[in-house]
Formats: structure tokens, C-alpha cells, sequence
């Protein structure tokens, strides 16, 4: 192969691999505010029969569920058929997204208890706010801060992700038109840090120009 063409796709290679390393130094974007809030509305009823295992009263059909969604709220209504032994509780939360298409990590934005043990139904209602937000109705701990998926805490209705809900704040007329300044320019740990993307650049140019100018005589 000619020397000529033997460093253009060098270059070639030396310039996008500095670009992925640069890519791959890019921290996460960081989850924004919401104002989406949730409530919780409990209607007894009256209760036939023997009470229920709150550990098996969803896998036996006791405690099902039904989902809405519209432009404006996202419910969840949970129906218990006959009273439980003991209380069954959870938590109603509103996690902040990063939005613009990122969905983690996420931010705890609102968090209210759930307590399900009398027969009749439990209404959770999380309305549409400004900024992204996921809809979830968990048990167990509930952290601040979710990484990923993999880090979530467990659904009440476990595995049943119709009972959660990533709401991207598209459309809200509730929303500010306070306009958001642009964020200072990040200021690189050193002059060779700043340089990457811009050898990287460089680097593709000039290895696809002269590719172009040898390309006959490969």
C-alpha cells in the first residue's frame, strides 16, 4: 500500500477513535425538576368472607387494577374484593427525568404512602405536570436517585408495566415560558482535553481528503 494512503487511514483511525474516547468521558445528563404531583383517594366497601394474605391477594385476583390515561392524569385505581389480614403498603412516586429523550437517571419529585388492607378501592392519581416524570407505584425502599431500570424498586403489581408511566412533559398549558438562560461553557481539566474533539475532527478530515486524492492508486 502507498505511504500516502497508508497514513490517511491512520488518521482515519486516530481521529474516530479520539472522538469515541471523548464520547465515552460524557457524564449522564442530569434529571430536571417537574411539577407533576400525585394523590391517593381510599373508598371502602363491605367485605364478604374471610380475610386475605396481603402476600397473595394480587396473584389470587383479590387485588386487581385498572389504568387510565389521558392528556391530563395518569390513574391507577386499585380494587381490593375482600379485606386483607394485614396491610399491604407502597408508595405513590413521581421520579424527574432527564427529558429530551433520556429517561435516567432519575430524581425522587414526590412520593406519597399507600396502605391497602379494607375491601374497596384505592385511587392514585398523578397529574401532568411541567417537565419529564415517570409514574410509578412501588414497595419497599424508596431511593432519591435511580441510575437505571435495573435499580428501580419493585411495582406493586409486579412485572405489570402498565402500571407505571413516563410522562415526557409534551404540551402542558401549565407550563412557565420563563426562558432559561444558557449554561456557562465548561471550562476543560487541561489544554490537551479541550484539543480531542478538535484532532478528532481534524483527524477524519484529513484522512477522508486524502483517501478521496489516493483512491486510484490503492
Amino acid at each position: 500500500m502507498p505511504h500516502a494512503a497508508w497514513r490517511a487511514r491512520a488518521l482515519l483511525v486516530a481521529g474516530t477513535a479520539l472522538a469515541g474516547s471523548a464520547t465515552a468521558c460524557l457524564p449522564p445528563p442530569p434529571a430536571t425538576s417537574t411539577t407533576s404531583s400525585v394523590q391517593v383517594a381510599e373508598q371502602p366497601s363491605a367485605s364478604t368472607g374471610p380475610c386475605v394474605d396481603a402476600a397473595s391477594t394480587i396473584a389470587s385476583g383479590n387485588t386487581a387494577r385498572t389504568v387510565t390515561s389521558t392528556a391530563t392524569e395518569f390513574t391507577l385505581v386499585v380494587t381490593t374484593a375482600r379485606s386483607l389480614c394485614s396491610p399491604l403498603d407502597a408508595t405513590a412516586v413521581v421520579y424527574a427525568m432527564p427529558g429530551n429523550g433520556a429517561a435516567w437517571p432519575q430524581t425522587l419529585a414526590r412520593s406519597t404512602p399507600v396502605r391497602i388492607q379494607q375491601a374497596g378501592t384505592t385511587t392514585i392519581t398523578f397529574s401532568r405536570g411541567c417537565g419529564a416524570a415517570q409514574f410509578d407505584v412501588v414497595t419497599g425502599t424508596v431511593p432519591t436517585e435511580v441510575a437505571s431500570p435495573f435499580a428501580a424498586p419493585p411495582l406493586l403489581f409486579p412485572l405489570d408495566v402498565e402500571t407505571a408511566e413516563q410522562d415526557w412533559g409534551n404540551g402542558q398549558t401549565n407550563c412557565s415560558t420563563t426562558t432559561v438562560p444558557n449554561p456557562p461553557p465548561v471550562v476543560p481539566e487541561s489544554p490537551a482535553a479541550a484539543l480531542l474533539p478538535a484532532v478528532a475532527v481534524a483527524g477524519a478530515a484529513a484522512g477522508f481528503g486524502l483517501l478521496a486524492r489516493r483512491g486510484r492508486r490503492l
